[in-house]
């Protein structure tokens, strides 16, 4: 099925004989996502349900849309209309995952081999499969050589992952189209359920072009197959692939060139480096989280972008420089609360200052992105040079995060917290780009050769000397040795 289109289909539980389906419609919308209807009720489905709050959840459905086999995995229903005169029911299901070509048991929700499209990964090859091989006097092409694309098999925890051609060809009449596409290739040890390949392996997929790009990409086809799955008593034959319908794109429709992206393919020693974008996926999953949402249009207030940006610098940080294990020294606590009291400090504050030498020390803010921009001082200096930017964006954030008299100014000119953002996601990236195995000198390379580098280093420069004013506030300034948090 094409996106955009809708099919009558019938649907029944896997427990139920087919012959008693549920008429109903099976669409894919533009961005890829599946929307089900049923216009009846199916058996486990009362009036009660249908006319409660409660959120109704289906494991499992089979269907047949205009007899193409399908198999609907974790549907919610978000719409839901009855009559209480009649059999007519209508709900309209959000499945989780959809897979057109075959239905599936519970016990065969699993994959042994993939290929995986994302939005903008034609671009990121950077590949022309088709190139002009003979020119006319007219300068015209009179014949194209097809040379395929295909990278190193990369190895994975579990399996193997490459880079393969997925060009079209496309004649319509008198138009002749040749499409440069490609695909990644997914082949695993042994069979992988649907629920950790999407969270795992397309989510790594989906990272490694949103870091590429800077925008929020989403996915455009998934196919996959097992050798396990068994059809009518039989083995499944292994060049019969289905459709997986996962997640949804984006539609960005904002023009994007080459020159707009952090690295492309042709920049990665693909079979060393592959394996990191699978292992950063867990290990900085919380700062990750923090980081796409800065990719994503719908995140647009500068203070919400810069608060994140400030969370996903610290998170980070905790990642790669975990806290040493801490012991109190409650003899040291009790001989300092001896002494106050005997000054005559009254119990408040004494059992103030006994919780703060009971507590962890903690590094703060500033002393947090001093050590991280030292792992990638190159990229860093060329965007600020040797400006104490550290200490102004920490005094920023302890204005902004607590609302201090000097906030106020936000309202009119959020220049300040703009230009402090763009600092630290010149960090993030930096950082990042040096855990998936690019060099110091490299990462400033890459960094300078991106298109949006001039306007980056433009407005850090004009904007930048603004955070003086709050370093200079009225504000309470926190002490530089604790957590500002």
């Amino acid at each position: 099925m094409e996106r955009g289109e809708k099919r009558t289909a019938e649907w029944w539980l896997p427990d139920m004989n087919p012959e008693d389906a549920v008429p109903g419609t099976y669409e894919v919308t533009e961005n890829g996502q599946v929307r089900v209807e049923l216009h009846r009720a199916l058996p486990n489905q009362g009036l009660e349900d249908l006319f409660s709050n409660e959120d109704i959840e289906y494991p499992l459905i089979h269907g047949a849309a205009f007899g193409l086999p399908v198999t609907l995995i974790n549907s919610r229903a978000i719409g839901r209309k009855a009559s209480l005169t009649s059999r007519h029911v209508n709900t309209t299901l959000r499945p989780w995952v959809a897979v057109e070509g075959i239905r599936l048991n519970h016990g065969e929700l699993c994959l042994t081999d993939a290929t995986v499209r994302v939005e903008n990964q034609d671009l990121w090859d950077n590949y022309d499969s088709f190139r002009p091989s003979a020119l006319r006097k007219s300068g015209f092409p009179s014949t194209f050589t097809y040379t395929p694309l295909q990278t190193e098999i990369a190895e994975i925890p579990g399996g193997e992952i490459s880079v393969e051609d997925a060009s079209a060809y496309h004649p319509q009449g008198s138009n002749l189209s040749l499409q440069s596409r490609s695909k990644f290739k997914l082949k695993f040890d042994k069979e992988v359920s649907f629920e950790d390949f999407a969270k795992r392996h397309i989510r790594s997929l989906l990272l490694m072009m949103t870091a590429a790009t800077g925008r929020d990409c989403g996915v455009l086809e998934v196919r996959c197959t097992s050798s396990e799955w068994v059809v009518k008593g039989e083995r499944h034959p292994g060049d019969r692939w289905v459709i997986m319908r996962v997640g949804k794109s984006s539609q960005d429709t904002k023009p994007l060139s080459i020159h707009d992206l952090l690295f492309n393919l042709g920049d990665l020693d693909w079979k060393t480096q592959a394996p990191h974008f699978f292992d950063i996926t867990d290990e900085w999953a919380y700062p990750i989280e923090l980081w796409a949402s800065l990719a994503s249009s719908k995140l647009f207030w500068p203070l919400a972008r810069f608060a994140n940006s400030v969370q996903a610098v610290e998170a980070l940080d905790r990642i790669l420089y975990p806290a040493a294990p801490f012991t109190p020294d409650t003899e040291l606590a009790e001989r300092v609360n001896e002494a106050l009291k005997e000054a005559h400090f009254n119990k408040v504050v004494r059992s103030k200052v006994k919780e703060s030498l009971l507590r962890p020390r903690e590094a703060s803010l500033d002393a947090r992105m001093t050590r991280l921009a030292e792992r990638v001082s190159v990229a860093m200096e060329a965007l600020v040079g040797e400006h104490a930017w550290e200490q102004r964006i920490a005094r920023l954030r302890h204005v902004a995060s607590h609302g201090l008299e000097d906030a106020e100014q936000f309202v009119g000119d959020t220049r300040a917290p703009e230009v402090a953002t763009e600092v630290l996601l010149h960090l993030l990236e930096c950082l990042f780009l040096e855990r998936v195995g690019f060099t110091p000198t490299r990462i400033a390379e890459l960094q300078e050769r991106r298109s949006s580098s001039g306007y980056r280093k433009l407005i850090v420069h004009e904007y930048l000397p603004l955070l003086d004013a709050f370093s200079a506030s009225r504000s309470v300034k926190p002490n530089s040795g604790e957590s500002q948090s």
